[in-house]
């Protein structure tokens, strides 16, 4: 194996890694703002969507688009 093909496979090695170690604080964030949500519709009786998508951040909702989109391909 060439000097160059080992440095190919250790960068796609590690940025597999980091990939997946973003992927997963993000999921970490979308449930930290996903639980928030069930708390404020377990403690009120009336919760309006716009609350709801307000609660959320941007960057949960386009995770959730994306596993959504993600599970409907497979």
């Amino acid at each position: 194996m060439s000097l160059d093909e080992i440095k190919k496979e250790i960068i796609s090695k590690y940025s597999e890694e980091v990939d997946i170690l973003e992927l997963r604080l993000k999921i970490k964030h979308l449930d930290e703002d996903v639980t928030k949500v069930i708390s404020q519709l377990q403690e009120s009786d009336e919760v309006k969507p716009e609350d709801i998508k307000k609660s959320l951040s941007k960057e949960s909702i386009s995770l959730m688009q994306s596993l959504l989109l993600l599970l409907n391909i497979t």
